[in-house]
């Protein structure tokens, strides 16, 4: 699953997954202060700081993107591109 959500090293448990959801805005959705890439408008990777805590994010533009909170965890959410927002929810749901 690390390879297919694009964030090869970072490992995270399934049971720390407490929700997902499907992001439309994806660039705009990254809020807080940050640590990593940002180029307006096309990428944001990195981590970002906010009052929710810690959250991964690796997203470019035009690309479906997907959030993933999480407990019990470094951080408190990944923001991740993916091809197929739909079937990463599904997964992750267990539906």
């Amino acid at each position: 699953m690390q390879q297919q959500l694009g964030c090869r090293g970072l490992r995270v448990p399934r049971s720390a997954v407490r929700s997902v959801e499907i992001v439309d805005d994806a660039l705009g959705a990254a809020r807080g202060v940050r640590t990593g890439l940002g180029v307006p408008g096309w990428r944001k990777l990195g981590t970002w700081h906010n009052r929710s805590g810690r959250e991964f994010v690796n997203v470019r533009h035009g690309q479906p993107a997907v959030r993933i909170h999480l407990d019990g965890h470094g951080y408190s959410c990944l923001l991740l591109g993916v091809d197929d927002p739909q079937a990463v929810v599904a997964t992750l749901s267990g539906v």
